[in-house]
C-alpha cells in the first residue's frame, strides 16, 4: 500500500458520534482515542516519523488498540517499501543542493570583477586547450596494419568462444545440483496428503468405536427386557459403555474441529464412575485440554472484536468464559510450555477485569486484577504498571480510598518512567480529597 491510499483510507475516531450514541469513554480510552485522531493529521500532512512516535505511545498505552497497531505496521511498510530510484533521486537532490550551496558561497565571496571573469570564460574553451596540452601526440597515431587486426579479431573470438563455453559448463553444473536437491527436499505435497490420510483414517476409526459400544448398549438394553437381570448392575455396565461411547464421539468431534460439541460431550461424563483405562483417562485428558484451547482462542478473538467495539458488556461476558476454562493458576500451568497461549488467558482476564470497571462490576474488576498480577509470569511482569493503576481505579470505584490511595501511590514511586504516572497523580489526588 503506498502513502496516498493510505491518507485516503484513514478514519477518524469520531468522539460526536459515541456522544449521540450515549456510550461513554474512561478519562484513559477518551486520550488514548484524542492521540490517535492527532497521528492521523500527521499521516495526512505527511509527517509519518511524528505519527509514528504518536501511534508507538498509543499502542504502548493501550496494546489492545488493534487499528492503532496495524496502521503503525503499515507506516513503517511504506517507509521500508521507498524504491531505490526514489532514495538515491533524494541522495542525488540533497548533494546538489549541499553543492549548489557551496558554488553560491564561493561565488559570493569574489569580488565582482574576479565573478564577471569567471562568467566571460568559455568553459569549452578551456576544456580544449587542456585536452590539446595533455594529449599532443594523439592527432600521430599509427595505423593497424590488416594483418594485426585480424589477429586481435581471432583473439577476441577466442575469448567469447571459451566464456560461453565457461557459462554452458555452470549452468549444467547448476541445474544438476538443482535437481539434487529437490530430489532431496521432502514431498510436503505427498506429506499434506498422507497426513490428511491419516486423519481421515483416525476419525473412521473413531466413529466405528462410536457404533461398536453403541450397539453393545442397545444389546443390554435388549436383555435386561427379556431377562431377569439385576437392573443396578446392568445400569452401571451401560453408563461404563456410554462414558467409552461418549468419549470416542467427543474426539471424533474434535478432529473434525466441532470443538463446542466435543467440550460439551467431554464435561458432561462422570469420568470419577467411568471405569477409564489408563489409555482411555489420557485421551479424555488430551482431548478437553486441546478443545478447551480451542474454543479459548476463539473466544477471545471475538472478545476483542466486542472490547474495540466498546461493548464492554459482552465482551466482559467472552473474556469471563476463558478465564472459567482456568480458574487456577495450576490450571494454566497445564500449559506452561506455550508462554504465547498462557498470555493470552492472563490477557483475557485483565481484559475482562477492565470490562468489569467499565460496567461498574468493581468486585470482579479487582479479583481479576489480583489474579494477573499474583501471577508471577511474563505477562504480569511485562504489564505490572497497568494492572496496579487499573487496580487502583477498581478500589476506588469500591470506595475503598485507603486501597486506593495505596495503589496509586506504588505506580508513581516504582514506575517513575510510565506513562500512567500523571493520571495516577490526578486520581491520586481524588482520592485524597475523599479521604477528607
Amino acid at each position: 500500500m503506498d502513502l496516498e491510499t493510505l491518507q485516503n483510507n484513514l478514519e477518524k475516531i469520531d468522539f460526536n458520534e459515541l456522544r449521540k450514541k450515549n456510550i461513554k469513554l474512561s478519562e484513559d480510552d477518551a486520550y488514548v482515542g484524542e492521540l490517535y485522531n492527532s497521528a492521523i493529521d500527521n499521516i495526512k500532512q505527511n509527517n509519518l516519523d511524528v505519527a509514528k512516535i504518536k501511534l508507538n505511545r498509543v499502542v504502548k498505552l493501550d496494546p489492545t488498540f488493534e487499528k492503532a497497531a496495524a496502521l503503525l505496521g503499515k507506516i513503517s511498510e511504506i517507509q521500508e517499501n521507498k524504491s531505490l530510484g526514489d532514495k538515491m533521486e533524494e541522495a542525488l537532490y540533497a548533494k546538489e543542493e549541499k553543492e549548489g550551496k557551496k558554488h553560491r558561497l564561493f561565488n559570493f565571496n569574489l569580488t565582482p570583477k574576479e565573478q564577471s571573469t569567471i562568467r566571460e570564460t568559455p568553459p569549452r574553451e578551456t576544456s580544449t586547450l587542456k585536452a590539446q596540452k595533455i594529449y599532443p601526440a594523439s592527432q600521430n597515431k599509427a595505423k593497424l596494419s590488416p594483418f594485426t587486426f585480424m589477429k586481435i579479431q581471432m583473439v577476441i573470438i577466442i575469448a567469447l568462444v571459451l566464456i560461453i563455453i565457461a557459462l554452458l559448463i555452470f549452468i549444467f553444473d547448476m541445474r544438476i545440483k538443482f535437481n539434487t536437491f529437490v530430489k532431496d527436499q521432502p514431498d510436503l505435497v505427498g506429506a499434506l496428503e498422507t497426513l490428511e490420510k491419516e486423519h481421515n483414517d483416525l476419525s473412521l476409526e473413531y466413529e466405528a468405536a462410536v457404533r461398536g459400544y453403541q450397539e453393545k448398549i442397545t444389546e443390554y438394553e435388549k436383555q435386561l427386557d427379556k431377562k431377569n437381570l439385576d437392573q443396578s448392575k446392568v445400569d452401571l455396565i451401560i453408563d461404563g459403555l456410554s462414558a467409552q461411547r461418549d468419549l470416542y464421539l467427543a474426539k471424533k468431534l474434535e478432529l473434525e474441529g466441532e470443538y463446542k460439541q466435543a467440550y460439551n460431550l467431554l464435561i458432561d461424563i462422570d469420568v470419577i464412575n467411568a471405569g477409564f483405562s489408563e489409555e482411555d483417562q489420557a485421551l479424555y485428558d488430551a482431548c478437553l485440554k486441546y478443545t478447551k484451547m480451542q474454543l479459548a482462542i476463539s473466544i477471545y478473538n471475538s472478545g476483542n472484536k466486542l472490547y474495540q467495539d466498546l461493548k464492554y458488556k459482552e465482551a466482559y461476558d467472552n473474556f469471563k468464559d476463558i478465564w472459567d476454562f482456568y480458574p487456577t493458576y495450576n490450571s494454566v500451568l497445564d500449559w506452561k510450555d506455550e508462554v504465547e497461549y498462557t498470555n493470552l488467558v492472563y490477557d483475557s482476564v485483565f481484559k475482562m477485569a477492565k470490562c468489569a470497571f467499565e460496567i461498574k462490576e468493581y468486585d470482579q474488576a479487582v479479583a481479576g486484577y489480583g489474579f494477573v498480577e499474583k501471577s508471577n509470569t511474563e505477562f504480569s511482569n511485562m504489564n505490572m504498571s497497568g494492572i496496579i493503576y487499573h487496580s487502583a481505579k477498581a478500589y476506588a470505584g469500591l470506595e475503598d480510598w485507603d486501597m486506593a490511595e495505596k495503589l496509586f501511590m506504588r505506580v508513581i514511586e516504582e514506575y517513575p518512567q510510565s506513562e500512567l504516572v500523571v493520571h495516577a497523580r490526578n486520581r491520586l489526588a481524588l482520592v485524597q480529597e475523599n479521604k477528607k
